[in-house]
């Protein structure tokens, strides 16, 4: 389309407007311009062969290259500063414990132990057994000072001693106030025990510490060197005539757990306690430092035989026990409440609960017990530097487990509790 315009035929003239002026003087401009002049652009993906073909090209290989090799640099210096953390972190070393300062041990009494000619005993095997001849009259006193028969009577014994060792058992226990228990006695049955003994299955004496120390050894014209004994048990609760009350039990055990802590002997019961308080005390003895000894029967509780859970409590002890290095040889802490059993006429319903912390590390294992015949709920505000929640392990009532918050805790009448909690920091 085009416009034509008359005028002046020099308007537009070549010498003016040269190319704006036909050859008849008129003017034509142009007004719309054809979008056929314009070159279009589309974009399009590339098919799999040009990518093939770009992807395959020499700069593209050079980038995956570098880009593996800076992958496999960098997880490397990854890996070896995680393992120099490791190194260089703080660590608290196992101390090496034998096996009489691990196991759990079984008072048995021997009844078969003077009728060494018997054959009707089976050969031990697979479990260690230690044989409790204390209070038995093994040098009867109608022997006196009669040195021929008292020979005879050593001779005896020695001779009952290699019967029992050729069977298998670990080693023999006796009382401080016994007769066996001096200087001559012991170096005799050392060099037994010594002979039975190997680098794997060590064989020990042990004595029954009756008193507030323990008697000292007569060595008079006699050289000792080192101990005669490996294992000192005493009682966590004083023998009584009678069946101790619950008010009793708590003061002892109070008592017990508030001793220095630095030569924790193995533990026993010692005194009667009362049927309804004998599973707290197995987790008592189960979890306290030092070496646990169980009479035969006591870690069935008339309760367990009710529920047909005869040896349930026992064997979550002994397995959290073995795998759990707080709870025998980590570091022990009472945690005294408001309220002592310290004081007379407390009732049963007046004993304030007793907890302690076994500590390895970052782990800490905490130990409640509520002895008294009515519920107790925690203050909120008892252990504030504690952590806050945990998880539950072991309850005498094997009816707790998952996560619990120490704030509302709410024990049960004559129930122990064994809780794991869990801090960030290395410190022990």
């Amino acid at each position: 389309m085009t416009l034509k315009v008359e005028g002046d035929p020099g308007y537009g003239s070549a010498s003016a407007r040269g190319r704006f002026t036909d050859l008849d003087g008129s003017e034509t401009v142009p007004l719309l311009i054809p979008e056929t002049h314009h070159q279009q652009y589309v974009w399009k993906p590339l098919n799999k062969e040009e990518l093939e073909k770009c992807a395959g090209g020499p700069e593209w290989k050079r980038f995956r290259s570098r880009l593996v090799l800076c992958f496999w640099i960098g997880w490397l210096i990854m890996l070896g500063t995680a393992v120099a953390i490791i190194i260089q972190s703080p660590r608290m070393a196992s101390p090496s414990l034998q096996w009489w300062q691990k196991d759990v041990f079984y008072r048995l009494q021997p009844a078969l132990f003077m009728d060494a000619d018997s054959e009707e005993v089976s050969r031990i095997s697979s479990v260690r057994v230690m044989l409790d001849l204390c209070e038995l009259d093994l040098f009867e006193q109608e022997l006196g000072n009669d040195t021929e028969v008292w020979s005879g009577a050593s001779d005896y014994i020695q001779f009952s001693l290699r019967y029992w060792l050729e069977y298998g058992v670990s080693g023999f226990g006796i009382c401080d106030t016994d007769a066996a228990f001096s200087a001559k006695t012991l170096l005799e049955w050392n060099v037994l025990m010594q002979e039975f003994s190997s680098q794997d299955d060590e064989r020990i004496l042990m004595v029954r510490q009756t008193s507030n120390t323990l008697p000292a050894l007569k060595v008079s014209n006699i050289t000792v060197n080192g101990s005669l004994v490996e294992l000192v048990t005493k009682s966590l609760i004083p023998p009584s005539l009678h069946l101790l009350s619950a008010a009793e039990v708590a003061g002892a055990m109070e008592a017990s757990l508030q001793m220095p802590q630095g030569h924790w002997p193995s533990w026993t019961v010692g005194g009667g306690v009362p049927w309804e308080l004998q599973r707290a005390i197995l987790v008592l003895i189960m979890t306290l430092p030092g070496t646990p000894v169980i009479k035969y029967g006591d870690e069935v509780s008339p309760i367990q035989k009710q529920l047909n859970q005869p040896l349930a409590l026992f064997q979550s002890l002994i397995q959290s026990r073995a795998r759990e290095e707080a709870l025998h040889c980590g570091r022990f802490t009472f945690l005294p409440f408001n309220g002592s059993m310290s004081s007379s006429g407390l009732n049963s319903t007046d004993i304030p609960p007793l907890a302690y912390l076994r500590s390895w590390g970052c782990v800490h294992f905490l130990v409640l017990f509520n002895l008294g015949s009515e519920p107790h709920t925690l203050d909120p505000d008892w252990a504030p530097s504690l952590p806050g929640d945990g998880m539950f392990v072991i309850s005498t009532g094997l009816d707790r487990s998952g996560h619990v918050s120490l704030r509302s805790i709410k024990m049960q009448p004559h129930e122990a509790i064994v809780i794991k909690l869990f801090e960030s920091d290395n410190s022990s």
